[in-house]
């Protein structure tokens, strides 16, 4: 059993259920013509304080099925934004572009599509649960408007937007009745109250609508992901890269991109960079799990522990009542308090969580995975002064705990958070790239992965921004 595979880290699906309505909102985003055309593409934002947002974007059908499709983005430039708005006016060829609303009228829009089609029996896109938590709670807080569900009064189906209208319209059959709904196909409306009118519609060509975007959680388009070592990389896989017939994983399009930005630096940065990485290469991080943090002292609590595990991945809640007890029974081992910790955070039980990993740093003042993630807690409760007084200002982890010799890679990476998320809070770039870059040495585990893909994302959107688009046209060429 990995003794380091859970780091109570703020993962970004956890962010989203837990704090993306702490948020200040941002711009909202409709098709200018959703009325005329029964059909919004929608997209919410959330602002952070470091100038990134968090965003929601609903495909949402009012004349019949409600949010059809819905994605999300966490903590990425505004350029990612600005590209959707640019994608989704080419795909309409400029004739229905995307304009600033207010928040008011998209929620409502969306909430009531959702009712509207609930009633008729088509459940929300199975995203919505999770991407609803950029939305404002549905609510007495938000004014109700007047908006009209349905065409002409009944529900309708158009045969050229979706893949499968025959259980569409079986559905409104048992729902509303035959007679009771349009179809729309590609000459105009078609009757449905006639069996005869009804032979033969479904041989018409559909078009099946497509969002080609790159968040990781929602992809039609399956496109080809180059994921191995940078030197590997030719000129064939930029070509396809730069053409869209493939695309970079996360990790190597923040090579790429740290690559380019590297080039524009002028000596004295690149000294500066060279400095801290060699810096970065003292930190002795080793994947053999030293004996100065091992964790677990008999087979009894390693057994214990590997339970409480197996309850906490069926069901957080019932972990909590045994895990209490393990703390008990083990109090000095940091892991149990962990694995509470993550239950409590899974639950959305924020103010616990916050209680508990303030009383596990005082009791574990020198625990790597304990500090780091009282400092994680401290900078996203905007703590800083305190953040700052824990956080050892030269961002060395030898001297934030001087007493070990060796870090487990998962050390390494609960320390790097909380330094790269303040100093893109301090917007101090050059530094946050480095010890971003750092990540990419390791190979790690699932949720560890995610958390080095999510810092991929945001300091490469940052980097892009520091070099014009020729310096990309030049780098391709090459």
């Amino acid at each position: 059993m990995s003794k380091h595979k859970s780091i109570p880290l703020l993962s970004p699906e956890k962010y989203l259920r837990t704090r993306a309505r702490t948020l200040p909102l941002g711009a909202c985003y409709i098709n200018e013509f959703w009325q005329d055309s029964g059909m919004a593409f929608i997209i919410v934002t959330r602002k952070h304080v470091n100038g990134n947002l968090t965003f929601a974007v609903f495909q949402v059908d009012l004349h019949c099925l409600g949010v059809k499709d819905a994605f999300w983005n966490f903590n990425v430039s505004s350029l990612d934004v600005d590209e959707i708005i640019k994608t989704q006016s080419e795909k309409m060829n400029g004739e229905d572009p995307l304009i600033d609303v207010e928040y008011v009228l998209v929620h409502n829009i969306i909430y009531g599509a959702i009712e509207y089609a609930e009633e008729l029996g088509f459940n929300p896109h199975k995203d919505f649960n999770l991407v609803k938590n950029i939305l404002e709670e549905d609510d007495e807080h938000v004014d109700l408007m007047e908006i009209e569900f349905g065409w002409n009064g009944k529900p309708a189906i158009y045969l050229g937007r979706e893949h499968h209208p025959k259980n569409i319209i079986a559905q409104l059959e048992r729902s509303v009745g035959p007679g009771n709904f349009h179809i729309i196909g590609l000459e105009g409306e078609i009757p449905n109250d006639d069996e005869d009118m009804n032979t033969g519609i479904f041989d018409q060509e559909e078009d099946k609508f497509e969002y080609e975007g790159d968040e990781e959680d929602y992809t039609i388009s399956e496109l080809s992901v180059i994921d191995k070592p940078l030197e590997d990389i030719n000129s064939t896989d930029m070509e396809d890269v730069f053409l869209g017939r493939k695309i970079l994983s996360e990790r190597n399009l923040f090579l790429v991109t740290f690559t380019l930005w590297m080039e524009g630096l002028n000596k004295k940065d690149k000294k500066e960079v060279k400095k801290i990485l060699n810096e970065i290469e003292t930190w002795n991080i080793s994947d053999e799990s030293p004996d100065e943090i091992d964790y677990f002292e008999s087979g009894d609590e390693i057994q214990c522990f590997e339970n409480l595990t197996e309850v906490y991945e069926k069901n957080p809640r019932e972990a909590i009542k045994p895990l209490q007890q393990a703390i008990r029974k083990f109090p000095e081992n940091y892991s149990f308090y962990n694995l509470l910790g993550m239950s409590y955070e899974t639950l959305g039980e924020l103010d616990l969580m916050n209680r508990l990993s303030e009383e596990v740093y005082r009791k574990f003042p020198n625990h790597v995975i304990a500090v780091c993630n009282y400092m994680n807690r401290l900078f996203l409760a905007g703590r800083i002064d305190e953040f700052e007084e824990l956080m050892d200002p030269s961002f060395n982890i030898h001297k934030q705990f001087p007493g070990r010799k060796f870090f487990a890679p998962n050390e390494m990476l609960a320390y790097t958070v909380p330094v790269i998320n303040y100093l893109l809070e301090r917007n101090e770039i050059l530094k946050v790239a480095v010890y971003t870059f750092s990540l990419t040495i390791f190979e790690w585990d699932d949720f560890a992965e995610k958390v080095a893909n999510l810092f991929y994302q945001v300091v490469g959107a940052r980097l892009t921004e520091l070099f014009p688009e020729e310096k990309i046209e030049k780098f391709r060429k090459q």
